[in-house]
C-alpha cells in the first residue's frame, strides 16, 4: 500500500471515529435527559398523592362539620376534627417541602439543559468543521493519487506490448470516470460554495455532508436555509437525476434526505445533520429555496439556477468565468 493510500484510509477511519464519538456524546446526553425527566415524574407522583390525601381530608373535615353531635358534654366531632386538622397541617407541610424540592430540581434541570444544549451545539459545529476539513483533505489526496496514477497509465498506454497498452488504457479510462471525476466534482463544489458566498453574500451552514445527500446548505438574512446542489457537466446541461423519492432537489427529494439525516440508523445521521433535518421539517421542504450550480470545466464557466414554485428551474446567472473564481478558492 502506498503512503498516499495509507493516509487516505487513516483520514477516513478518523472521520468514522468522529461520527461514533458524536453518537456516544448524544447517547450520554439523552440518558441524562431521561434521568431528569424520570426524577421530575417521581416528584410529581408524590406531589399528586399528597394533594389527593389533602382533598380526602378536607372532604372528611366538611362532613364532620355537617354532622356535629354531643357525647358526655363534649362534641364527639371536635376530637375527630382536631385529628383531621392535625393531619391536614402535616400534609400541607409535606406538600410545601415536596414543591420546594420540585422547584429546586426544575431550576437545576433547566441549568443542565442550557449547558447541555450549548455543549451539543459546540460539538455539532466543531464536528461538522472537522469533517469538512477531513473531506477536503481526503479529496485532495485522492486527486493527487488519481493524477499520479493516471499519468503512469498514460505512459504505459504507449507501450509496444499490446496487452500492456490495453490494460493501461482501461485503467486510465476507469480513473478518468471514477476517482478523477469525483475529484473534479469536489472542486466544483468548492467553487460553487465560494461564488455563492462571495458573489451573493450567502453564509454557509455547517453540517456533515453525507454521501448521496445534500451537497451544501446556506442561509441569508430572513432565509434560514438554502439547499445547494453542485453539478460538474462537460456538456453544460443542467441534469438532475430522477429517484424513487422524486427528482433530485425537488421538495420530495429534500424531505427524504431530511428523514435520513434525522434517522440514527441511517449513514446520513449525525448530531449536526439531525439539527438541519429538524429545521427542514419545521420550514417544510417546499418552502426552502433551492439552487443548483453547474460547473462547465471545458469552457471554464459556471451557470447558476434556482428552483421556481412549479419546480421548474430558471437561470439566475450564466457563463460566470470559472478561472477568476478558481484562483480565489
Amino acid at each position: 500500500m502506498s503512503k498516499v493510500n495509507a493516509d487516505i484510509e487513516s483520514l477516513i477511519a478518523l472521520r468514522k471515529k468522529q461520527i461514533v464519538f458524536a453518537g456516544q456524546q448524544k447517547d450520554s446526553m439523552d440518558i441524562a435527559e431521561m434521568e431528569v425527566l424520570e426524577t421530575i415524574r417521581e416528584i410529581e407522583t408524590v406531589e399528586m398523592r399528597i394533594c389527593n390525601e389533602i382533598g380526602y381530608a378536607e372532604q372528611e373535615y366538611e362532613e364532620y362539620l355537617q354532622n356535629d353531635s354531643d357525647v358526655d358534654g363534649r362534641s364527639a366531632s371536635q376530637d375527630s376534627l382536631f385529628e383531621i386538622e392535625q393531619k391536614l397541617s402535616t400534609l400541607h407541610e409535606k406538600l410545601k417541602v415536596i414543591q420546594e424540592y420540585k422547584n429546586q430540581v426544575q431550576i437545576a434541570s433547566d441549568c443542565y439543559r442550557a449547558s447541555a444544549t450549548m455543549l451539543s451545539n459546540f460539538f455539532s459545529d466543531r464536528l461538522a468543521q472537522a469533517n469538512r476539513f477531513l473531506d477536503n483533505r481526503i479529496s485532495s489526496l485522492e486527486a493527487y493519487y488519481s493524477t499520479q496514477l493516471l499519468d503512469g497509465m498514460n505512459k504505459l498506454s504507449k507501450s509496444r506490448n499490446s496487452n500492456i497498452r490495453i490494460m493501461a488504457t482501461n485503467i486510465a479510462s476507469y480513473i478518468s470516470n471514477g476517482p478523477a471525476a469525483k475529484s473534479l466534482g469536489n472542486n466544483g463544489e468548492q467553487i460553487a460554495a465560494h461564488i455563492l458566498s462571495e458573489r451573493y453574500g450567502l453564509e454557509e451552514v455547517s453540517f456533515d455532508q453525507p454521501l448521496h445527500g445534500i451537497d451544501r446548505i446556506f442561509k441569508a438574512p430572513g432565509i434560514p436555509l438554502i439547499i445547494v446542489e453542485s453539478k460538474t457537466r462537460r456538456d453544460g446541461i443542467l441534469h438532475l437525476r430522477s429517484t424513487k423519492h422524486g427528482k433530485q432537489m425537488s421538495p420530495e427529494w429534500i424531505a427524504d434526505k431530511a428523514e435520513k439525516m434525522s434517522n440514527r440508523e441511517s449513514a446520513q445521521w449525525s448530531p449536526a445533520n439531525e439539527k438541519i433535518a429538524q429545521a427542514i421539517k419545521s420550514l417544510r421542504s417546499e418552502n426552502i429555496p433551492a439552487i443548483t450550480v453547474v460547473t462547465k470545466p471545458d469552457e471554464e464557466l459556471i451557470d447558476i439556477y434556482f428552483r421556481q414554485n412549479d419546480n421548474s428551474w430558471e437561470i439566475l446567472e450564466e457563463n460566470i468565468p470559472w478561472i477568476e473564481i478558481s484562483e480565489e478558492v
